[in-house]
């Protein structure tokens, strides 16, 4: 007892003479203290864009920042209790021991998975939706032939799907590339609006707009950075942005969008969807002294929470929604037989997002449907696989309304209903059988989506797959591509004309009555 009075009694004095001179420092150099404290606080709030993340990782894993406040109480306690230093380090070596295991056993994405699953709103369809106005050129190959249209000081954003006027276009911005690009010319002034429908898109006209934001820009030109800055105090350690698109208002004019994201849940946060944040194009009285400082310090745009989108008409029906909330939401299933689904030796009910190799634009797809709850309008579309990364069977389609307004999960269980379907991941190989002489090391199929239609008094699910060129560089190579319909049920290929899009019924239902014979 006498050795832990000792060692307390030097904790002690080595505490006082740390406490006054940092008191006798304060008298010396007050001002300084206080101007560094104030230059301080300056570089936070301007740097709050930056360093949000930080925060943010504090924010998902809340649970440990909970409980070492508590451990630090009881260490506080403990010293008062005059507990010994013997008990207390070895406790405290422990615990920081299974804080490392709680940390890299993914412990708390597991807990936050199934309480994610649990919040869900899941509504199970009866029967398929039917697919609509199908894309015929990948997300890849749209980018690959944008970038062949631009100059050496432009490049292109990553296409998005998006509604104008009822028709599914792709944009992209088109921005500075260098350095010296985004400093002196800051600005982004042209798009590409490109038919999603259409075999050989037409990139021979640009849409003109003014933005002195963009995707990829510096600083305080940063669209994300905007919304950020935008975000109340509550809001910045919750709320954070994701995708990046530009869509039209319904009156001819073009705005960014930013989708946001947040946590939610206090122990275990799970990822959903927040709301966006909108950006209009500058007008003149935006380029000057104030309109600057204003966007420096407190950002430029509009928040629109979840639970308003619907006032604004032109973002209903619209592909809003973060790619990451929707594939949180998808991962969930995972849980979908309970808390103990996935664990090892167990997995009932454990389903995953499949990978797709080459060159693929990664679920979820997005795509028009119709019949969705009874309605139209884009979704996310997930077609899940059993977790055993060997076995390739569509266990359950889900879809994801794409504005964020309706929240309820659609789902339609191929497993329960015993349908036997052959999931997107081992479709690829089907289409290189189907066509053995096919020079597969210059071609890839990619892009296997789903293809829904009623074929001979029949609803069958297919998917539609787009073979295209591969260039020399490993990319596609923007061409004109094939496409291939191949039947979930029989695994039945079928090559059809990707420039008559309308025809394709007629030569699958042929098929199928060949089949039949």
């Amino acid at each position: 007892m006498q050795q832990v009075q000792q060692e307390e009694s030097w904790f002690e004095v080595a505490r006082d003479k740390i406490r006054t001179r940092f008191i006798v420092f304060l008298r010396r150099h007050k001002l300084k203290f206080l101007a560094g404290a104030l230059l301080s606080a300056a570089m936070l709030f301007l740097l709050r864009a930056q360093i949000q993340p930080m925060f943010l990782v504090v924010r998902e894993y809340s649970f440990i920042l909970v409980f070492f406040v508590g451990y630090m109480l009881f260490l506080s306690a403990a010293r008062m209790l005059r507990i010994t230093y013997k008990i207390v380090v070895p406790l405290t070596l422990l615990v920081s021991c299974l804080v490392v295991v709680y940390v890299l056993t993914g412990t708390q994405h597991y807990i936050a998975g199934y309480l994610r699953q649990q919040a869900l709103h899941i509504v199970e369809l009866d029967s398929l939706p039917l697919t609509v106005a199908e894309r015929v050129q990948p997300l890849d190959s749209i980018y690959v032939q944008a970038s062949e249209k631009i100059n050496e000081t432009e490049s292109v954003t990553i296409p998005d799907l998006v509604l104008e006027s009822g028709k599914q276009k792709w944009v992209m911005e088109i921005f500075p590339t260098y350095l010296g690009q985004k400093l002196l010319k800051g600005k982004i002034k042209e798009l590409f609006v490109i038919s999603a429908t259409s075999a050989s898109p037409d990139f021979s006209r640009r849409e003109d707009v003014l933005f002195g934001t963009g995707e990829h820009l510096l600083f305080s030109r940063n669209v994300r950075t905007n919304a950020i800055k935008s975000l109340s105090p509550m809001r910045y350690f919750n709320h954070f942005p994701t995708n990046v698109k530009v869509i039209p208002d319904g009156e001819g004019n073009w705005v960014q969008l930013i989708s946001l994201a947040r946590y939610r849940g206090l122990f275990f946060p799970h990822i959903e969807f927040a709301g966006v944040h909108i950006i209009h194009q500058t007008s003149s009285k935006d380029t000057g002294f104030l309109a600057t400082l204003k966007r420096v310090t407190l950002g430029v745009g509009e928040f629109v929470p979840r639970n308003e989108i619907g006032r604004y008409d032109y973002l209903k029906g619209q592909n809003l929604i973060p790619y990451l909330s929707s594939r949180k939401v998808a991962e969930s299933f995972k849980f979908q037989k309970g808390f103990l689904s996935p664990i090892r030796t167990y997995h009932e009910g454990d389903i995953r997002i499949p990978k797709m190799e080459g060159n693929n634009n990664e679920m979820p797809y997005v795509l028009l449907f119709d019949g969705v709850g009874g309605k139209k309008g884009l979704y996310h579309y997930f077609g899940l696989e059993p977790f055993d990364e060997k076995k390739h069977g569509l266990s359950l389609s889900l879809f994801i309304p794409g504005d964020g307004m309706d929240r309820n999960v659609y789902i339609y269980d191929h497993s329960s209903k015993k349908e036997s379907l052959t999931g997107a991941s081992a479709i690829a190989t089907k289409v290189m059988e189907s066509k053995k002489n096919y020079d597969w090391s210059k071609n890839q199929p990619v892009e296997n989506r789903p293809y829904i239609k009623d074929v001979a008094g029949e609803r069958r699910f297919f998917w539609l797959t787009t073979v295209a060129t591969v260039n020399d560089e490993g990319g596609l190579a923007g061409s004109i591509p094939e496409i291939v319909v191949t039947d979930a049920a029989t695994n039945f290929p079928t090559w059809v004309d990707s420039k008559n899009p309308q025809g394709w019924l007629e030569v699958i239902t042929e098929q199928i009555k060949y089949i039949g014979e």
